[in-house]
């Protein structure tokens, strides 16, 4: 049985920004999925989409899911942190982009992402990366992936690339997900001495309403707490607020998060600009 439409619009992609402090100025590893968005690209199939009235909100907040996007989805997203680790009052934020290829039902997803990070303080695309992960979903709502973030990167970000596995398993209005993983997943003191050992990670979401969720999810060095929103019912469109290094474990105490993000299919966009367009 392949993932559930509710499951797969559950879809977390990527994230923002930049970090700063001990772990270096732009260490994007140690905070990239800070702002990490329920962007699922509606995912839908026509005939399931025609039925439901909204999509589900994301279950997770800063570590990554086995979810993904397939062929024909698209995500757009940008985000904001109150200010930046080992900082007083240092906003930054980050915008992204990208789509899916393959199907995950059948045999294996690919989704792709390109982010602009530290984008309030150093411009857009000036300091950029692109992220992707492969995708499998399994019988029972259950789902496994592996990604490899920041794989190609621009100069001016001192922070490394990291590849994690992941698990996913939706029941209900529950989704849990776990994972290991090394770069940014690794504790703080790891990092700060070099020390390359995987850590664990996971999230879990709770539907606590039919357009929001709440997250709690440790992304292998501190805890954040955050709710997934989606305000309309016909428009996927989440908005993602939160504070995260909530336990003191890394950082230098809780950070207010903010992101906002729109899932679409490639197809919607053809029939906006070409209305007059039809199927062959």
């Amino acid at each position: 049985m392949a993932v559930s439409d509710r499951t797969k619009s559950s879809v977390l992609l990527i994230a923002l920004l930049v970090a700063a402090g001990s772990l270096g100025a732009q260490n994007v590893d140690s905070l990239r999925n800070s702002y990490l968005l329920p962007v699922p690209p509606t995912v839908v199939r026509e005939a399931a989409a025609a039925s439901r009235s909204r999509e589900a909100p994301g279950t997770s907040a800063q570590s990554p899911t086995a979810y993904g996007a397939d062929w024909g989805d698209g995500f757009l997203g940008a985000g904001f942190e109150g200010r930046v680790r080992y900082t007083k009052n240092l906003p930054d934020g980050a915008v992204f982009a990208g789509f899916g290829l393959g199907n995950s039902d059948d045999n294996i997803g690919f989704e792709g992402d390109i982010t602009s990070f530290s984008t309030v303080r150093s411009g857009f695309g000036n300091h950029s990366s692109f992220s992707f992960k492969l995708h499998r979903n399994l019988p029972g709502n259950f789902a496994v992936a592996a990604g490899w973030e920041d794989a190609i990167r621009t100069k001016g970000l001192d922070g490394g690339t990291s590849i994690f596995g992941v698990v996913s398993s939706a029941y209900k209005r529950v989704t849990v997900s776990a994972g290991l993983g090394g770069g940014r997943f690794r504790t703080e003191y790891n990092i700060d001495n070099d020390i390359h050992r995987v850590n664990v990670f996971g999230s879990v979401g709770v539907r606590v309403a039919e357009p929001v969720s709440l997250i709690a999810d440790w992304a292998g060095q501190n805890l954040a707490l955050a709710a997934s929103i989606v305000p309309f019912a016909r428009l996927p469109l989440f908005i993602l607020p939160g504070f995260a290094d909530l336990t003191h474990s890394a950082g230098d105490g809780p950070r207010f998060i903010l992101g906002v993000g729109l899932g679409f299919r490639f197809a919607q966009v053809r029939n906006m600009v070409f209305p007059n367009r039809t199927a062959q």
